[in-house]
C-alpha cells in the first residue's frame, strides 16, 4: 500500500497463495484502486502444492513443513503456483519497477521460474531465509541473481533476524539490477 501511494502511476500485483492471507489482503487493498490482488503463489514450475500455516501467525506460512519447528502440527491448505516468468507474460509486463519477493524459505525455487522476469526487473527486495532447506543458502540464492542477463547488486539490508546463537535467520535484501536498460512501465 505505501509503495501504491509512493511512486507516480504505480500498478501493484500483489500475490498470495493462502486463502485466509489473501482475504486480509484484499481487505486491506480495498481502497487502494492500483493494487490488483490475485489469490497466487509462484514456484519454479505451474502445480498444486500444500501449505503449511498457524492461525494465529499467519504472516508465517510456508511450503515447507520443516520451517514449522515449534508447530508440529500446522494447519494446511493446497494452493495453486505457478512460474512467475509466465505470470508476467500473461499480464504482458515490458518491465517491473519493484519485485518483491517473500516467499518463506521458498525464494531460490520462485527465482528459478523466473528467470526472464529477472531481466526486466529494475529493483528487487527479497526476503532470504537461512535455514537452509532442500539445499538453499544464502550463498546459492546471491548466485541465482547474477546471469548474463541480470545482475543484481546489493544497494541496502532491511530486517535481520538473529537466531539466539547469533547466526542469521532472516535478512531482507534491496538489490538494483545494473543489467537493466528498460524504461519503468510495470
Amino acid at each position: 500500500i505505501l509503495m501504491a501511494e509512493f511512486l507516480e502511476k504505480p500498478y501493484i500485483y500483489a500475490c498470495e497463495p493462502l486463502s485466509l492471507t489473501f482475504q486480509l489482503l484484499v481487505r486491506n487493498c480495498r481502497e487502494t484502486k492500483n493494487i490488483q490482488p490475485i489469490n497466487i503463489g509462484f514456484w519454479d514450475k505451474k502445480s498444486r502444492a500444500r501449505m503449511y500455516f498457524e492461525r494465529t501467525l499467519l504472516v508465517y506460512s510456508s511450503l515447507f513443513t520443516e520451517r514449522f519447528t515449534w508447530h508440529k502440527s500446522p494447519d494446511s491448505e493446497m494452493v495453486s503456483l505457478e512460474r512467475l516468468d509466465e505470470f508476467v507474460r500473461e499480464k504482458n509486463l515490458e518491465t517491473i519497477d519493484i519485485l518483491k519477493v517473500d516467499t518463506e524459505g521458498a525464494e531460490e525455487l520462485v527465482l528459478k521460474g523466473a528467470e526472464k522476469t529477472l531481466s526486466r526487473t529494475n529493483f528487487l527486495i527479497i526476503e532470504c531465509a537461512g535455514d537452509n532447506i532442500r539445499g538453499s543458502t544464502f550463498s546459492s540464492l546471491i548466485a541465482s541473481l547474477y546471469s548474463t542477463k541480470f545482475n543484481f547488486h546489493l544497494l541496502d539490508l532491511g530486517n535481520i533476524l538473529y537466531a539466539p546463537s547469533g547466526e542469521i535467520l532472516v535478512i531482507d535484501l534491496l538489490l538494483k539490477n545494473v543489467k537493466f536498460t528498460g524504461k519503468s512501465k510495470a
